[in-house]
């Protein structure tokens, strides 16, 4: 076998070797972004990532746990990761906030009428909900994750290489 035919050879194995790198390589920097996303959440919401301070009657549980997960499209040569965040209106609160409102207070039948009526006279109605500031936590999460993500791809792909050479 010629010198010639040795590099042929060589060249379609490192072809073989090389053909699901890039889906890993990003997989690795959506791993990245993720955790990124998420730190910067629980630096407001504490290490439960939840809003802890929605306290909810114990049939419906705690508020729910902020999330994130991606989904990795494309071809094995052409992918392309699609970072979600879990739940969304939640992130929405967390990334925007809200405004301050006024609306009315529905009465429950079990202890609305005892404390907001008497003597058939119903007492505040209406109350003003305090707004929330954004806390920008996903876009934040994002800017402070790319270099690593970046980083994460590179040397995914690096190591595909080195990996492939030794073969």
């Amino acid at each position: 076998m010629s010198a010639l035919d040795s590099f042929g050879f060589k060249m379609i194995a490192y072809g073989d070797n090389l053909t699901d790198v890039n889906r890993k390589a990003t997989i690795a920097a959506a791993l990245v972004y993720k955790t990124g996303v998420l730190t910067s959440a629980a630096s407001f919401l504490g290490s439960d990532l939840r809003f802890s301070v929605w306290k909810k009657p114990p049939a419906y549980g705690p508020s729910p746990r902020f999330g994130a997960g991606f989904e990795v499209g494309g071809s094995k040569v052409h992918a392309n990761a699609l970072l979600k965040a879990r739940p969304l209106g939640m992130w929405r609160l967390l990334e925007s906030g809200t405004r301050e409102a006024t609306h009315p207070i529905k009465l429950r039948k079990k202890q609305g009428k005892k404390v907001l009526s008497r003597n058939g006279q119903i007492f505040g109605t209406t109350a003003t909900v305090r707004g929330m500031r954004g806390q920008r936590s996903w876009s934040n999460g994002i800017r402070s994750s790319s270099a690593g993500a970046m980083q994460a791809y590179k040397r995914t792909q690096k190591l595909a290489l080195l990996e492939a050479a030794r073969r």
